[in-house]
């Protein structure tokens, strides 16, 4: 019995029954033969057989290899990708663009660029086009301007056909030629120039014959074309070296187009008359094509597989230093398990896509199926560039039939396998100008999470789980000897899941057994413990996506340690500043105090309150003198003498406005989405105190929470402030 009649169709109901517009049995029996290779099973065990299967699972995490070669065929898929594997695609749109319409496979990628460079190249070439048909009949008409400056432009012959046969039923053009008399004006041209002008005009008019007969591009590859590639036999060369004969035609292509710009400017020079022969002939001796006109060479693409331009990675090199706009497609397979090839998880193929930035001058694309209006862009974009440009788009499907290519792209994609970045060195002088790092989900984690509903027992239940890069290396049929299922009864406190894992040290979880959630095929929750080898490639590829983040300037660790030195040295200026603020407040508040204690001694003496004389300045004297200026009361219904100090003390009570530190400010909204009245932004758009007494002190100690920069200070509250509670100006403390 094989793998297919082993599982009837009904046990994978639950992913096959969406299978997609189209799809049919083909579609079931693929996804029934992919997700049937369970890995195998743990022997049932009896008593005391903990140990023994601990021990066994220990073994396959460190060597691959189980003691048991019992195993059991069984279905099981990677939890976290279920919703995906729900509703597989089978056709690619673009929303911006509505006569596009693509079957995902293989081909989809050549069937986008096709479109991409046919449309550009055709707009380009047409342009070009009418101005040569401008330019050929003022050329014409200059060469025989010339020829009627001979006795031969006005012999009966010339004359006869210039003017037409029906002129000449009124006119004997014999006669006319004999009495024009000899041209004496402008010189005519000399033989050398003539005969230039004459095959310029030929090359003119040869190019405007031929200019739209060939194809829009011609396709180098060295491997077989995936099928539903229709390209007709002159648009592709099969060859070993696919980059090397690359550059050939192109140099081919360019060499024709030169002799045909040559004679281009050499029309113009002579229409306009500014054609010098001791300024022009010498330049008009050599060929050359420059900058835009580049795009007017037949395009030339390479199509190769990432093995493939590893493989001959010299002339790959050569190819992006040239400076030629020759398009490389690659297909991308990081993962290395596209086949049966036996390649170690490990192996890894070369960061291309990484490499390939480092030519500096070439345009860089990564992209997927998975996110096909960054992918039209960045193809949109790389057509119209002068200089060399590569797309790498993973998801080099396992399988060439109807079936998964789509749930591959997008695993390949979200686990960081296949991470969308643009490198463009025409948008800026600066890295954050030439590289974007975007189309990327939850691009500041290491992995994405996402909900995942599952049974269990008889429960439908829910929990959140991560896509790393063992979830996207399971969907591979060639990889599964990686993965191993425990049964329930087996699960123990040593085994981790493997994104809690990865948080750890290798040292620190070297007594842990990493694993993954995996559904069988009534959705029921299983772990399926891991090699180690997968496990070390896991941690690979994190890293490899921590380096992509700090160049697309996410969690870039040397921005967060200058905004640190920046934060400090601002936090050392504020403290200084306040510093210096509270010594004036502080002679301000004795002043006040003063003047306070001056006026009430003037209404216990029955005194009108005045400006402060010179003497009145100096209150202990006014205090001292007060017995003598009248008799102290001696009931308790007047003031007593130690009644001044709470008004001194409430005089004395400074309220400590609220304030930001502006320049630390991130422009998070935060604040803004609070209280926009409160909060406002300057013109650099950080934020700062607009008007203090359009929110309450509670709006200020919310918003010093939740900001991330830790640079709103809420101060102290205003007495008529009712959202003051002690609880909250003791919170408030923290960030005063």
């Amino acid at each position: 019995m094989n793998e297919t009649e082993a599982m009837p169709v009904e046990r994978v109901g639950r992913v096959a029954e969406k299978p997609g517009p189209g799809a049919g049995a083909a579609n079931i029996e693929l996804l029934e033969k992919t997700l049937m290779a369970r890995p195998p099973l743990m022997p049932e065990a009896g008593a005391g057989a903990d140990a023994k299967q601990r021990q066994a699972l220990r073994t396959f995490h460190l060597t691959g290899k189980h003691p048991d070669a019992e195993t059991k065929d069984g279905f099981w898929l990677p939890a976290s990708l279920t919703p995906w594997l729900d509703s597989p695609r089978r056709w690619l749109t673009f929303p911006a663009h509505d006569e596009l319409l693509l079957e995902i496979g293989c081909h989809t990628l050549l069937q986008l660029y096709s479109d991409r460079v046919a449309r550009h190249r055709q707009a380009v070439r047409t342009a070009f086009c009418e101005e040569v048909r401008a330019i050929v009949p003022a050329l014409r008409d200059r060469l025989q301007l010339d020829q009627m400056h001979s006795r031969e432009g006005v012999a009966p012959e010339k004359m006869a056909s210039v003017m037409g046969e029906v002129v000449g039923l009124y006119l004997d053009t014999e006669s006319l030629a004999n009495r024009i008399p000899a041209h004496r004006g402008t010189r005519r041209m000399e033989p050398e120039r003539r005969r230039r002008v004459e095959e310029s005009l030929a090359t003119l008019e040869q190019y405007l014959e031929t200019a739209n007969a060939g194809p829009a591009f011609v396709l180098v590859h060295s491997d077989p074309l995936p099928s539903g590639v229709n390209l007709s036999p002159e648009a592709t060369v099969h060859c070993s070296n696919a980059f090397e004969r690359a550059l050939e035609l192109f140099d081919h292509a360019a060499n024709k187009l030169a002799r045909v710009l040559r004679a281009f400017r050499l029309a113009h020079l002579e229409v306009e008359g500014r054609y010098e022969p001791s300024r022009h002939d010498e330049a008009l001796q050599h060929s050359f094509v420059a900058d835009q006109e580049w795009l007017l060479v037949s395009a030339v693409a390479v199509w190769e597989t990432g093995k493939a331009a590893g493989d001959t990675l010299q002339a790959y090199h050569a190819l992006l230093r040239s400076r030629r706009p020759i398009h490389v497609l690659i297909r991308h397979d990081p993962m290395g398990y596209a086949d049966d090839s036996g390649r170690s998880v490990a192996d890894h193929e070369l960061d291309l896509p990484y490499l390939s930035v480092a030519h500096r001058e070439a345009f860089v694309l990564q992209s997927s199926l998975s996110e096909p209006e960054h992918l039209l862009r960045g193809l949109t974009e790389m057509v119209k560039t002068i200089r060399p440009g590569v797309a790498f788009v993973g998801g080099q499907p396992w399988s060439q039939d109807d079936g998964l290519p789509w749930v591959q792209s997008v695993a390949e994609h979200q686990a960081r396998v296949s991470p969308c970045f643009r490198y463009d060195p025409d948008a800026g002088d600066t890295w954050a100008e030439s590289f974007a790092l975007t189309h990327n989900p939850q691009a500041r984690k290491a992995w994405p999470m996402y909900p995942v509903r599952y049974m269990d027992g008889d429960a439908e239940t829910e929990m959140t789980l991560p896509i790393s890069y063992a979830e996207c290396v399971a969907l591979s049929p060639f990889a599964r000897k990686q993965f191993r299922i425990v049964p329930v009864d087996a699960w123990g406190e040593d085994q981790m899941e493997l994104s809690e894992y990865l948080q750890r040290s290798p040292q620190d979880g070297r007594n842990l057994l990493p694993f993954i959630w995996v559904v069988d095929e009534q959705n029921h929750l299983q772990r399926a413990i891991l090699t180690r080898e997968l496990v070390t490639a896991c941690r690979d590829r994190m890293r490899a996506w921590r380096v992509f983040q700090e160049l697309g300037g996410i969690e870039n660790k040397f921005a967060q340690r200058a905004a640190d030195r920046a934060r400090e040295e601002a936090r050392k200026d504020i403290e200084s500043i306040r510093a210096e603020q509270r010594s004036v407040e502080g002679m301000d508040v004795d002043r006040v105090r003063q003047e306070a204690i001056q006026r009430l001694v003037a209404r216990l003496l029955g005194m009108e309150a005045a400006p402060a004389t010179e003497k009145e300045s100096r209150p202990e004297e006014l205090a001292s003198s007060a017995p003598v200026a009248g008799t102290p009361p001696e009931t308790g219904k007047e003031a007593r003498p130690e009644e001044p100090a709470p008004v001194a003390d409430i005089a004395g009570k400074a309220v400590e406005e609220p304030y930001i530190d502006t320049p630390l400010c991130t422009t998070c909204d935060d604040c803004i989405q609070i209280n926009p009245r409160l909060f406002k932004y300057n013109e650099d758009k950080q934020a700062y105190i607009a008007d203090a007494a359009a929110g309450t002190f509670a709006q200020l100690v919310k918003a010093a929470i939740k900001c991330p920069a830790a640079c709103i200070h809420p101060g102290t509250p205003r007495s008529d402030d009712k959202t003051a509670t002690p609880a909250l100006v003791a919170r408030a403390a923290d960030f005063n």
